[in-house]
């Protein structure tokens, strides 16, 4: 049995139940500045599995990111959130819920970047504005941009760029690394 990844960013409990793995060392050193979560149900909660990949929502949704390797897009209908990458890889966030489900081949465990920055940082945001948690993350990366772009400013892993969260506090993506300041 494998235990989950837990962190407090900023009075928003995160969740990363992931196998062991580059990808889950990865990930952990993004949170390491980060305490841990206190016991309780996580506000966000990413699974990653290998296996059958994640359905894409059924019906039309709103492309996000015009991203060559896959697919970022939104369905207002269900309120989630699709990402695929490739035949191997495929995400499907619900915001309002905090929950992230991924599946991937268990080669892709090993491909630490993917899973650990733009697989995690999008759905994280997202997560973020749609529950109130983070209500200012975007307009801190590009003021006044489309939605679009802001998103787009986020899937390039751009570092060094502030998230005010709904706390108060301010949490720098650093070096692709989570900082808390109180």
């Amino acid at each position: 049995m494998r235990t989950p990844l837990r962190f407090d960013l900023n009075g928003v409990s995160v969740e990363v139940d992931i196998p062991a793995s580059a990808a889950r060392d990865a990930i952990a050193a993004r949170f390491d500045r980060c305490p841990p979560a206190p016991p309780g149900d996580a506000d966000v909660s990413f699974l990653v599995r290998t296996g059958s990949g994640t359905g894409r929502p059924e019906g039309r949704g709103r492309p996000v990111y015009p991203w060559d390797v896959g697919e970022v897009t939104y369905f207002d209908g269900p309120r989630s959130l699709y990402i695929s990458v490739g035949d191997h890889t495929r995400l499907l966030a619900e915001p309002a819920s905090g929950r992230v489900e991924i599946t991937t081949h268990a080669a892709m465990l090993d491909a630490a970047w993917l899973l650990a920055r733009p697989l995690l940082t999008l759905p994280l945001g997202l997560a973020g504005l749609v529950t109130g948690f983070m209500a200012s993350f975007f307009t801190l990366f590009i003021v006044d941009a489309p939605v679009t772009a802001k998103v787009g400013a986020l899937l390039a892993g751009l570092g060094g760029l502030a998230a005010l969260l709904g706390t108060g506090a301010v949490a720098f993506l650093q070096a692709g690394r989570m900082y808390q300041r109180r």
